[in-house]
């Protein structure tokens, strides 16, 4: 079988033209014009010595470009996705998502309790779900590597509990975190999520939840909205809804260890509802050390979505008790 390099001469030699011995071989002409520069420097040696051609190590230009082409193609497939996960709600009743705010599992300060106690209502409680905004661990880097100094659970013991915690069947998404993102974090989490339906994203994500009655619910959940005013809380949140481009019903983040919540009515009638969640992390020494006043209500917020409300106003009814939400929701169901 003949080499690239005899094709092309082969075919130089039938055509007598580059441009038509590139399109028979379906090359560039830059590569047609290597092999003949190729071709007309061997023998350099005199008649009596021949360089044998070595194999090529590397892919070809050719190659090359159609590679990066394929990978263009399947990002960009996967940016599109992302851009709203449309979710197939198989009932036209209620549902209730927690939003937890930032765990930090592995973290001394973090109130593990609380958050076993909510994920074991969300887990024997029909349709109800979870949302985590990020920081699912410390995962120190760095500089930072040495607080794993002051804290009781290692490295590998934070696997543990962030499988325990994530690798669960009515987790709809988990969002990375500035801490997740560190190193190899995202990997461990999509490793762990492996087998779980839901969806995992770096910094945010956008879900429409499409419910059997035409209702859509359309939730815009990030590890932090940029901005930040004195005076209003959910500065970054507001400034999504006026410049993101999209008209969600919940804008939801953490981040900041803090709550804080607010409804605003659009004027095509719906109802854009902010969350900050503070998270579990409760004792928090960089936070004493800079003077940062929290502001709590719940480590976590959970809305219960009711499509048959009578208006856009009823549509989300949030509560920072889950134990709450899930006796609001399952009134709700047994109205039905």
């Amino acid at each position: 079988m003949q080499n690239l390099e005899q094709q092309v001469v082969a075919a130089m030699l039938a055509t007598g033209s580059q441009r038509a011995t590139a399109r028979r071989l379906n090359i560039s002409r830059a590569t047609v014009q290597k092999y003949l520069k190729r071709h007309e420097t061997k023998g350099s040696f005199g008649p009596d010595m021949q360089m044998p051609e070595p194999p090529r190590d590397d892919e070809s230009v050719d190659e090359l470009l159609e590679r990066k082409k394929n990978l263009f193609r399947r990002k960009k497939a996967g940016q599109d996705f992302r851009k709203l996960i449309e979710i197939a709600v198989k009932h036209s009743g209620p549902v209730a998502i927690t939003f937890h705010g930032d765990p930090h599992v592995d973290d001394d300060g973090c109130d593990i309790e609380a958050l076993e106690r909510e994920v074991e209502i969300i887990d024997n409680t029909p349709a109800m779900y979870s949302l985590h905004v990020g920081d699912i661990t410390n995962n120190w880097v760095g500089r930072l590597a040495r607080l794993y100094a002051h804290q009781t659970t290692t490295a590998r013991q934070a696997i543990k509990l962030t499988e325990w915690l994530i690798n669960r069947r009515k987790v709809l998404a988990v969002v990375g975190g500035n801490h997740d993102c560190w190193n190899q974090g995202m990997d461990i989490l999509g490793f762990i999520m492996r087998q779980n339906s839901g969806v995992l994203n770096a910094h945010g994500v956008r879900l429409a939840l499409n419910f059997e009655n035409g209702k859509q619910i359309r939730i815009h959940a990030r590890h932090d909205f940029k901005g930040r005013s004195q005076y209003n809380p959910n500065h970054g949140h507001r400034r999504e809804q006026l410049w993101g481009g999209n008209r969600d019903h919940i804008y939801v983040s953490g981040h900041r260890h803090s709550d804080a919540a607010s409804v605003i009515p659009q004027a095509d009638g719906t109802c854009s509802w902010s969350f900050l969640v503070s998270g579990y992390k409760v004792i928090d020494d960089y936070a004493h050390e800079n003077g940062f006043h929290e502001t709590r209500m719940g480590p976590s917020v959970t809305v219960v979505i009711n499509p048959n409300a009578g208006n856009e106003a009823e549509l989300v009814k949030p509560f920072w008790d889950v134990e709450l939400a899930a006796d609001y929701l399952t009134f709700l169901r047994g109205k039905r």
